[in-house]
C-alpha cells in the first residue's frame, strides 16, 4: 500500500471499528447479507453470493444485465478502492488469524447469535410487506433458538424442530416490494455496494438493530466480532471473485444489483 494511501486509511478504520458496531441482518446460512446488500463490508455482498460462492446462481433464463445509473462515479470508485484496502490490509489478515484460534463449531456459534439478534429487522420488513405468516414464523424461531438454543447459539428451531426457515428480509426489500427503484448507484464507506434506495433502507436496519444501542464501546465490539467471524467462514471469495474480474469495480456492482434483484423476487 503506498505511503499516500496510509493516512486516510487510518481514518477509515477508526470509522470501520465504528460502523461495525452497527451490524446488520445476517441471513440464516450465515452469508450476513445486509440491507444494503453488503455485509459488515462490502466483501461480503460477493464473498457470501457472489460469482464464485457455491450460492450464487446466475438465471440463464431471464436479462441479468441490470441497468442503474452510475452519477457519483468517482466518489463511488474512490471508496471501492478504500475498502478494498481495509479489507486486504486490515479484515483479511485479522480473519484468517482469528479463523486459526477459532474452530469452525464456534464460529458457526458466533455466526447464529447475531442472526438470532437480529430478529427485528426481518420481523419488521416481514410486516411493513404485509407477510404476517413470516412475521409470526419470526418470533417463533427466536423464542426457541434464544431458550432452547441458549441466546441463539444454537439453531434447534431449524435442526430439532424443523421449522420453517427465517425470512432473510429488510427495510430496503420492503421499499422494493412498495415499488420503489433503486435511484442511483452508491458505494457506501465500509459498507460498501448500495444504492439510494438501500442506502436509506440501511438506516432503518440500523435502527432495528439491537447492537447499536450498546453503550460504547460494547456496539464496536460487537460490531467488530460479528464482521471478522462472518469473514472467517468465507476466506478467499472475495480475493477470487476480484482475480477473476475484468473490472472488479464494475463486478461487484454488477453481483449487488443481481444478488438484491433475486431478493425482491423472492
Amino acid at each position: 500500500m503506498t505511503k499516500n494511501l496510509r493516512s486516510p486509511l487510518t481514518l477509515v478504520i477508526a470509522a470501520c471499528l465504528i460502523a461495525a458496531g452497527w451490524g446488520v441482518q445476517a441471513d440464516e446460512e450465515g452469508d450476513g447479507i445486509n440491507a444494503a446488500g453488503t455485509q459488515p463490508v462490502y466483501l461480503l455482498a460477493a464473498a457470501g453470493k457472489g460469482a464464485g460462492s457455491d450460492d450464487y446462481v446466475e438465471d440463464e433464463d431471464e436479462d441479468t444485465d441490470i441497468e442503474i445509473p452510475d452519477p457519483l462515479y468517482y466518489w463511488n470508485y474512490g471508496w471501492y478502492v478504500v475498502n478494498d484496502n481495509l479489507f486486504l490490509y486490515l479484515l483479511d489478515p485479522t480473519a484468517r488469524g482469528y479463523a486459526k484460534v477459532m474452530p469452525e463449531p464456534a464460529r458457526e456459534s458466533v455466526k447464529n447469535f447475531f442472526v438470532n439478534l437480529t430478529m427485528p429487522v426481518r420481523f419488521v420488513s416481514c410486516v411493513f410487506q404485509g407477510r404476517m405468516a413470516d412475521a409470526g414464523n419470526e418470533l417463533k424461531v427466536f423464542g426457541v433458538n434464544t431458550t432452547v438454543g441458549v441466546l441463539g447459539l444454537m439453531n434447534p428451531a431449524r435442526d430439532r424442530y424443523f421449522m420453517d426457515d427465517i425470512s432473510e428480509e429488510d427495510v430496503g426489500q420492503s421499499f422494493a416490494v412498495w415499488g420503489m427503484g433503486h435511484g442511483f448507484y452508491m458505494v457506501l464507506p465500509i459498507f460498501g455496494p448500495s444504492s439510494l434506495r438501500d442506502g436509506v433502507g440501511l438506516v432503518g436496519d440500523i435502527l432495528l438493530t439491537p447492537t447499536t444501542y450498546l453503550p460504547f464501546p460494547g456496539s464496536i465490539i460487537a460490531g467488530t466480532t460479528k464482521a471478522v467471524n462472518n469473514i472467517s467462514l468465507s476466506l478467499g471469495d472475495y480475493q477470487n471473485i476480484k482475480d477473476a474480474a475484468v473490472n472488479p469495480y464494475d463486478s461487484f456492482r454488477d453481483i449487488f444489483l443481481q444478488y438484491r434483484a433475486e431478493k425482491v423476487r423472492q
